[in-house]
């Protein structure tokens, strides 16, 4: 018996590289009733195709579909390259007018004219069409233009109310800082606007005069005035200390720091008790605790008494 062996024919592939002029158009290959044949965007690769004839459709936003046969062999892939025919986009109208006019007209975003306006050559669809006007709020309607049609908008704007005020500081003696919620904000007389709604700390500066903090309610569009007399602040109650050693020469050290060398009066000394330290080359350190009181001199006068310099350590090797 003879027995008949026979292999499968495969069918041999090949691919097509589909660009096309502009690029980004959709890719449809033998597309049928069960399948579109959607293959992606252009410039797209496309693999395991069978030889022989194909068909492509190219689809792209603002142009016409580009059809065309293409026949594949299995040798290396077929490049294919289309140019999408262009067609004329469909255009329309929008007039605007809003009441008062003489709003600015912005569409999609860009700035068109002022009202009563016409705006010719929009392209059909859906558009964002804005209105402003300075002390209106804006307004946004969406509008639909067809082609070969005019759409009418009218707004009628309504006023908005300022969101901020005002705050006029003045002060006696003038000159002094301004802080505005602890941020610096001039010298008296001044006028701080763009103050946000609500309350806020005014503070007031000056060398020699006591600072004044106030709270100050800021209302829509005005202006709220404040006026401060600033309080003189009186010098600290202070005192002297004079300050004698024998031998003089020596070091003089207030509350630990340098004060200057004996014999010295140091002034502007605060009331209360005070440590003044002597030191001298040669001499042991002396420390006193004075009392100073307000307006007067505290006499401080010490004998120094020489130190006895200690033996030297002496290793024996």
């Amino acid at each position: 018996m003879t027995i008949l062996i026979v292999a499968p024919v495969m069918a041999a592939t090949t691919g097509i590289i589909v660009s096309s002029i502009p690029s980004g158009a959709s890719i449809y290959l033998d597309p049928s009733n069960s399948n579109d044949g959607y293959k992606g965007t252009t410039p797209q690769l496309i693999t395991g195709l069978t030889t022989g004839s194909h068909y492509l459709r190219l689809t792209l936003e603002g142009y016409a579909d580009a059809t065309q046969s293409v026949n594949l062999s299995s040798n290396s892939p077929t490049w294919v390259t289309i140019t999408m025919p262009s067609t004329p986009s469909a255009t329309g109208s929008i007039k605007v007018s809003s009441f008062p006019s003489g709003a600015n007209i912005y569409l999609d975003g860009t700035y068109t004219g002022t009202t009563p306006y016409t705006i010719t050559d929009v392209p059909v669809g859906s558009h964002d069409v804005e209105l402003t006007k300075l002390g209106y709020g804006n307004v946004i309607k969406i509008v639909n233009v067809s082609s070969g049609f005019q759409s009418l908008v009218f707004v009628s704007l309504f006023v908005t109310l300022p969101s901020t005020g005002s705050i006029k500081v003045s002060s006696v003696p003038s000159g002094a800082n301004i802080y505005l919620d602890d941020t610096y904000a001039g010298t008296t007389p001044y006028t701080i606007t763009g103050v946000s709604i609500g309350s806020h700390a005014v503070k007031l500066t000056l060398s020699g005069y006591g600072d004044v903090i106030q709270t100050v309610p800021v209302y829509y569009g005005l202006t709220t005035s404040v006026f401060v007399t600033l309080p003189v602040t009186l010098p600290s109650p202070t005192g002297s200390i004079n300050v004698i050693s024998i031998p003089s020469g020596a070091n003089i050290y207030l509350d630990g720091t340098y004060a200057g060398i004996t014999p010295h009066t140091i002034t502007g000394v605060t009331e209360g008790d005070h440590d003044v330290e002597l030191t001298k080359f040669g001499y042991g350190n002396v420390k006193k605790t004075v009392t100073v009181s307000s307006g007067s001199t505290v006499q401080v006068i010490v004998t120094l008494q020489r130190s006895t310099p200690k033996d030297p350590i002496i290793s024996k090797l």
